[in-house]
């Protein structure tokens, strides 16, 4: 800060324009206060939705075996109206931000559907804590109002290959792309191509080879209908009409 620079800020916090007890700083906590209240009613109101996650009511036996605390993937039951739509214990796909909109206002989410595991006798020899039983998380798509599983990646890790649209699914990994309502899924079975891309406009999916723009087709992900780009009249076709056959020959990720 140059000195005259430096000259003018003291002017300011004498005048009582800068500083902690000054207008201005008055100015920022009443906004921090208002925003502080503001996300506390959004809570409010967010916790009087149907649909919730509700932590599971845990024995403390059940804790210490699965080594289950309060700060990570803690289980939850999908609940409507606090009843129970299933067994299966859930989590969000990211536990910083509450997802809870999402699951009242759209069919179908991605969570994270908690399994209980033990872990390889390979991997306990390097862990210090012999006991194998933990919960394992798995991505997975739900539909909101049933607490139906209608996809689960096979993948252990923090971030999965599962992407949502509408009422589509793609998993990269395990090469499908399906159509949840029906439960009909595509899989791209040949070997010669190293991925295939899903770009989004709008409501429509557009799947291409990911190194070649020879077979281009395009998807409605809320009615599953597939357009051929192709085609010198392009038509309309259900996925039921796919559902045993490759759209294009590629594989995933």
């Amino acid at each position: 800060m140059s000195e005259n620079s430096d000259i003018f800020a003291r002017y300011l916090i004498s005048a009582g324009i800068l500083g902690k007890n000054s207008i201005f700083g008055d100015m920022i906590n009443q906004l921090e206060e208002e925003e502080k209240r503001k996300k506390e009613e959004q809570k409010k109101c967010d916790a009087l939705l149907p649909l919730q996650l509700l932590p599971a009511d845990l024995s403390d036996q059940y804790k210490k075996k699965f080594r289950i605390d309060s700060t990570f993937q803690y289980p939850c039951y999908l609940t409507l109206n606090g009843k129970r739509l299933s067994d299966e214990y859930f989590c969000y796909k990211n536990e910083k931000e509450s997802d809870v909109k999402t699951l009242n206002s759209e069919r179908y989410i991605i969570l994270k559907v908690l399994k209980e595991e033990k872990y390889s006798e390979s991997v306990m020899k390097v862990c210090t804590n012999k006991n194998p039983w933990h919960l394992e998380a798995y991505d997975c798509v739900v539909e909101c109002s049933t607490g139906k599983i209608h996809h689960m990646s096979d993948e252990k890790f923090l971030y999965s290959a599962i992407q949502l649209h509408n009422n589509v699914c793609v998993d990269a990994k395990s090469k499908t792309i399906k159509y949840l309502p029906q439960n009909l899924e595509l899989k791209y079975v040949k070997n010669d191509y190293s991925s295939f891309m899903c770009e989004m406009i709008g409501k429509y999916m557009f799947i291409k080879e990911k190194y070649s723009s020879e077979h281009m087709y395009r998807l409605d992900t809320v009615t599953g209908e597939i357009c051929d780009m192709l085609d010198e009249l392009p038509s309309a076709k259900s996925f039921e009409n796919f559902q045993d056959k490759a759209l294009f020959e590629v594989n995933a990720y």
